[in-house]
């Protein structure tokens, strides 16, 4: 799509977006006197978003392309743009959402994608950003009804994403209520409840643009009580990988306890509360503890060491910039070249976080993949020269900065 939406304007998308987290950051720290962002749940959000944002180049256009092929070869009716059907694809967009998202908390497959947007134990815009490109194409998929009724699919993608970026403000405390909009709008106080594991919040306020549909179907609940974040049962830790697949993981675990197909066949589609009769299953421990049970204080990081990461998630969302920007000029190896990359820098930052093992290796064999892969990708470039010299210097800032750290992390005494 071309645009301000297009991919080429993606590095102003993450300028702006970055200035208001960090406006609100200022706001919570320093005239709320809140805590409102602690470092290493930032960073598993910021991770999660590389990873979205990177992967939304390929599912993104796949995905206008395939609206508009059902559109033109299975189109019920012709459906002309104009001032009634983009407010009726307004309402068929929101009213979708909230049976997609709905179906996203209580269909245990479905909740595997979903689960990462609910993981985060601070309530602010970085927790927006935690969608993944699962969540993306299972909600694609609802939404493709809309060209095949006939609506045009331009109209259905740019309410999409006027929607999204509605639902991006909505991640704040700074905001308490809205007074009359309360009654139609979703508002982040309507939000807070949906984030909530408070018995009363679990699985309520599913919209996403409108409240009404809350109100229609019995899943609207006003926040009247101090909002608890995350899920149930909290992550032992912070690493990316961890954060994207435990939740599918663990219910492959589940499976095995069950002795008929057809339970565990259940075990997939009913909701994350469901047990056989006469059984309960049992979560695998090496991934959850109790709620609110990580120690983010215990295993915090050294200042240096913050700035280490900070800047490393900042490449991150520089390299999925100048891909995005470039992205027609890559070969497939090169794109390859730039995945790997990718996943490795999340992987690594990870095992930074956790003072993991092999978190010193990878950095280095990072930085060394930085190099290389940046001549390979961008050998035809004019400006191949200064790009190679400038990632050569930033490498070897980042590999000298690390290893000065080395002792003060203690990675070699930690566990695996």
């Amino acid at each position: 799509m071309e645009g301000f939406f297009g991919p080429k304007n993606f590095w102003l998308l993450v300028v702006l977006v970055m200035t208001i987290i960090l406006a609100e950051f200022l706001y919570l720290k320093y005239v709320r006197k809140e805590e409102g962002f602690r470092f290493k749940n930032s960073v598993a959000n910021f991770s999660i978003s590389v990873f979205d944002r990177f992967f939304a180049l390929m599912v993104t256009p796949i995905a206008y392309l395939m609206y508009h092929y059902v559109h033109e070869h299975y189109a019920i009716w012709d459906i002309k743009e104009n001032i009634w059907s983009v407010i009726v694809v307004f309402f068929a967009v929101d009213f979708l959402w909230y049976w997609y998202h709905r179906a996203g908390h209580r269909i245990n497959v479905l909740w595997g994608a979903h689960i990462v947007h609910h993981q985060s134990e601070d309530y602010n815009l970085t927790a927006a950003l935690t969608i993944t490109p699962f969540q993306a194409i299972l909600g694609h998929l609802f939404r493709i009804i809309l060209p095949i009724i006939g609506f045009p699919p331009e109209v259905v993608i740019t309410q999409y994403l006027i929607a999204g970026g509605y639902q991006f403000f909505l991640h704040t405390t700074t905001v308490k209520t809205l007074g009359p909009l309360e009654w139609i709008f979703v508002t982040p106080s309507h939000h807070r409840v949906h984030h909530g594991v408070n018995d009363k919040y679990i699985d309520k306020n599913y919209g996403g643009t409108l409240i009404i549909w809350d109100r229609m179907f019995g899943t609207y609940v006003k926040e009247d009580e101090p909002v608890k974040y995350g899920i149930t049962s909290s992550l032992k830790n912070r690493q990316f990988f961890w954060g994207l697949f435990h939740y599918w993981y663990d219910l492959g675990q589940r499976a095995k306890q069950l002795d008929t197909f057809s339970d565990k066949v259940k075990l997939f589609l009913k909701g994350p509360d469901w047990q056989p009769e006469g059984k309960i299953l049992q979560q695998v421990p090496e991934l959850y503890t109790e709620y609110d049970g990580y120690d983010y204080k215990e295993n915090d990081l050294s200042y240096g060491l913050r700035w280490y990461v900070g800047i490393q998630i900042g490449l991150g969302f520089l390299t999925v910039s100048v891909a995005s920007y470039y992205w027609d000029l890559f070969s497939p190896v090169q794109l390859g070249i730039i995945t790997a990359y990718v996943l490795l820098s999340l992987f690594s930052v990870g095992r930074l976080m956790e003072k993991k093992k092999l978190a010193f290796h990878l950095e280095l064999a990072k930085s060394i993949l930085f190099v290389a892969a940046s001549i390979w990708v961008f050998h035809n470039f004019e400006w191949f020269i200064p790009i190679v010299i400038g990632i050569t210097l930033v490498s070897a800032v980042c590999a000298l900065w690390f290893y000065k750290f080395r002792d003060e992390m203690g990675y070699i005494k930690q566990k695996n």
